[in-house]
């Protein structure tokens, strides 16, 4: 497949008032790339998180056609926009694609890589896996 045709991804946290990333050799990145998904912020150096302003999160995310928010606190869209109104600007969020993880995904995710992977790809690519259901992350309603 060829990158311009992988769904464009955007995985972030929002923590008091901080914005946070994975970075792109990070577990999240690698994942995304297994599940056959280009990760907006791929070229940042390192594993871990960056920090990163909202600006450059709506600027790069604007136009993912799926968007994670790392926490399961966020129950639905309403939520995330109290959180900052402007992420209602990204397209993953326009279109109902906005996800976010579950509440044992810290617990169970990270030993489950396997499903988690799965998980992602069946997130991306809908059309290929119509009767799965992610175990680890979990779709906001509006």
């Amino acid at each position: 497949m060829e990158d311009s045709e992988k769904p464009k991804l955007v995985w972030f946290l929002i923590w008091k008032g901080v914005v946070y990333v994975p970075r792109g050799e990070s577990y999240v990145a690698k994942m995304a790339e297994y599940a056959n998904a280009n990760y907006v912020f791929s070229d940042l150096n390192g594993t871990g998180s960056a920090k990163v302003t909202l600006e450059d999160l709506l600027l790069r995310g604007s136009d993912a056609d799926v968007a994670v928010y790392s926490s399961y606190r966020v129950k639905n869209v309403s939520d995330l926009l109290e959180i900052d109104s402007r992420l209602s600007e990204i397209k993953a969020v326009k279109t109902g694609r906005i996800y976010r993880i579950s509440e044992d995904y810290w617990q169970l995710g990270l030993l489950h890589t396997d499903v988690v992977v799965k998980d992602l790809a069946a997130i991306y690519h809908p059309d290929k896996f119509k009767d799965y259901k992610p175990r680890f992350f979990v779709k906001l309603e509006k």
